[in-house]
């Protein structure tokens, strides 16, 4: 996790991720994840839209896509649904399973829609360099301090943690 950092809530309340890479050439991307609490409607409720999705594209017996989509469901779980492989991580919140769900991932640029930062002075430090050095064969002394101080940031404080305190500030809105 050392090259991933938590950049903050934003105001349509989903959490950003930073991931900052320096192999080849310097790189940010950015993950949006969306706390979701996910009940037995919510599931039937995306049963029913994934239905009525195929049932656009495809003619066929309705029944049947049901028990398909079902089986995925029985199969994978959550995952079978949902798209919550940016950060496939659930926690109990007021004895509600809270999942992540993807938002968006690449090159989304929030920092002007950020209300709540994890750590600003890192995440300031981020966006400049990403906007500096992105794509960019770089090896110096703003990058190195930069990972240093990721690192350091995440030795101090639980990753899944800070994600579910961040979560519970956006579900008790």
């Amino acid at each position: 996790m050392k090259n991933k950092m938590i950049v903050g809530i934003t105001r349509n309340n989903t959490i950003i991720v930073a991931k900052v890479e320096n192999k080849k050439y310097f790189s940010v991307s950015f993950d949006e994840l969306i706390p979701q609490k996910i009940d037995d409607d919510m599931i039937d409720e995306r049963i029913d839209e994934i239905i009525e999705d195929l049932s656009s594209q495809y003619d066929d017996n309705i029944d049947k896509t049901r028990e398909v989509i079902n089986n995925e469901y029985d199969n994978y779980g959550i995952e079978g649904l949902f798209d919550i492989s940016l950060y496939p991580y659930s926690f109990t919140f007021k004895e509600e399973e809270i999942y992540f769900i993807s938002g968006g991932c690449g090159q989304i640029d929030k920092r002007d829609n950020i209300a709540v930062y994890e750590d600003k002075s890192i995440t300031d430090r981020i966006f400049q360099l990403w906007d500096k050095y992105h794509l960019k064969k770089v090896d110096n002394v703003e990058i190195r301090d930069l990972f240093y101080d990721i690192e350091k940031n995440n030795s101090r404080k639980d990753f899944d943690s800070v994600m579910e305190s961040l979560a519970g500030k956006i579900l008790k809105k």
